[in-house]
C-alpha cells in the first residue's frame, strides 16, 4: 500500500511509517530524522566508520571526509555536533590501555574528543562516557 506524499503515519512524521522505513530512505534523511542525542550521533560516527567502512560520514545534510593518521594508519574523522567540533579516532591497539587491549583482540573501539579532551568512546556500538564529559557541560 502506498502513502500519499507529506500524509501523516503513524509515528505522526509525513512520509515516515517506523524504523524499517529507514533503511529505505536517503542516509541523510535518517540521520535527521533518528539521531538527537550527542551519544547517538557518537555511535553512528563508529558505525559508519569501523562497521562498514566508509570514506566519508553522513550526518545530517553534512558530509565529513574520514582519513587516516600517517603513522599506524588509524581512522580520524573530524565532524560537528551542534557548536560542538569533535573528532573520532580509531583505538590505537599498540597503546597501553584497556581499551587498547580489546582493540588488539580484534574490538572495533573509536575515541572521540572535544577541544583535545576525550569525552567517551564507542566499543563495539556501546558507548561509555568519560567524566570529561559533564565537565565540559556536553548534552547527552
Amino acid at each position: 500500500m502506498k502513502r500519499a506524499t507529506g500524509a501523516p503515519s503513524k509515528t505522526g512524521i509525513a512520509g515516515h511509517t517506523g524504523r524499517r522505513d529507514l533503511a529505505r530512505r536517503d542516509p541523510a534523511q535518517v540521520l535527521t530524522l533518528a539521531l538527537v542525542t550527542l551519544g547517538e550521533t557518537l555511535t553512528e560516527v563508529w558505525r559508519q566508520v569501523l562497521v562498514e567502512g566508509r570514506l566519508r560520514v553522513e550526518l545530517a545534510d553534512k558530509s565529513y571526509p574520514v582519513t587516516t593518521t600517517m603513522a599506524r594508519k588509524l581512522r580520524v574523522v573530524r565532524f560537528d555536533y551542534d557548536s560542538h567540533h569533535l573528532d573520532g579516532i580509531e583505538q590505537n591497539p599498540q597503546t597501553g590501555s584497556r581499551w587498547a587491549l580489546l582493540a588488539s583482540e580484534g574490538k572495533r573501539i573509536m575515541q572521540f574528543s572535544v577541544e583535545r579532551r576525550y569525552i567517551g568512546n564507542v566499543s563495539e556500538g556501546q558507548l561509555t562516557r568519560y567524566p570529561a564529559w559533564h565537565a565540559m557541560g556536553l548534552p547527552e
